[in-house]
């Protein structure tokens, strides 16, 4: 492997996320930030500003609006535990469940997760955009596959979530395997064969239905989650609740439950059973 991480840890929107712990070698561990969460990410160079991401964290909502990469990224997700919100844009956000596989390519995608609901764990391959055409002219003679496959995903405003495709998920469950194991041939080359086959096969997943969301109607469902909290003793009256936040009663019960996985009246029953 390439000995090369500066692209990663120079990256300003890394770099305010996360606190390196330490590089070793191809190796890059690091905590996230306090301010922004807790949990553990592991960067693994495979070549030049492309890497293997290996999450088990969260973080608290943040606006994404100075988050942003410093230039254009692809990345390929496989959600094993957890839900995450992906920003596709500055206005929309799609939410990603457990199981999923979720493709990005631009420079604003970022991952907000609830943090007090569940633990966001998540393997992916994350690079440059010029650094994957270069890797595939490389090791394939031709970067067309890449370079169609960009243009396609900005099209649609970089998201795409993929629904059982098993050659995939066999393809993650082996990728992780090979971190666990430090296997760097095996991991290079099964983050070679994800890229390929994901930029392959996207067409069959364009109409996928996909949860998506303005970010201005998640911001609220995630105050009504605080709101909750905040007054799990006292009487709630949902319909009150959603117009003291600006949104709809049934838009409010369906984003909260596709976000946490429970209904308003359900999370407010858990919480005081907790307590």
């Amino acid at each position: 492997m390439i000995n090369n991480n500066q692209q990663v840890i120079n990256d300003p929107m890394l770099f305010k996320l996360y606190d390196i712990k330490s590089v070793t070698g191809d190796i890059i561990e690091c905590i996230v930030n306090k301010q922004y969460g807790k949990g553990k990410i592991v960067f693994i160079t495979i070549e030049e500003g492309v890497f293997v991401e290996y999450s088990d964290c969260y973080f608290n909502y943040i606006d994404n609006s100075d988050v942003k990469f410093n230039k254009d990224i692809i990345t390929m997700y496989q959600m094993i535990e957890g839900n995450a919100i992906m920003n596709i844009n500055d206005k929309k956000s799609i939410i990603v469940k457990k199981g999923d596989i979720y493709n990005f390519a631009g420079n604003n995608q970022f991952s907000s997760f609830d943090g007090d609901y569940k633990n966001l764990v998540s393997i992916s391959i994350f690079g440059y955009y010029e650094c994957i055409q270069k890797f595939f002219l490389n090791f394939f003679k031709d970067d067309k596959i890449v370079n169609d496959y960009y243009l396609y995903m900005k099209k649609i405003d970089g998201g795409l979530v993929y629904k059982n495709d098993l050659r995939l998920e066999k393809l993650f469950l082996e990728l992780l395997e090979s971190v666990k194991d430090n296997n760097n041939y095996l991991i290079k080359l099964k983050a070679l064969e994800i890229m390929y086959h994901g930029m392959i096969h996207h067409f069959k997943y364009v109409d996928v239905k996909k949860r998506e969301y303005d970010q201005y109607y998640i911001k609220r469902v995630y105050e009504v989650k605080n709101f909750l909290d905040d007054n799990w003793n006292k009487k709630i009256n949902l319909q009150e609740v959603a117009l003291l936040h600006n949104i709809n009663k049934t838009y409010l019960k369906e984003i909260f439950k596709d976000s946490f996985d429970i209904s308003p009246h359900k999370y407010v029953i858990k919480t005081l059973t907790l307590v």
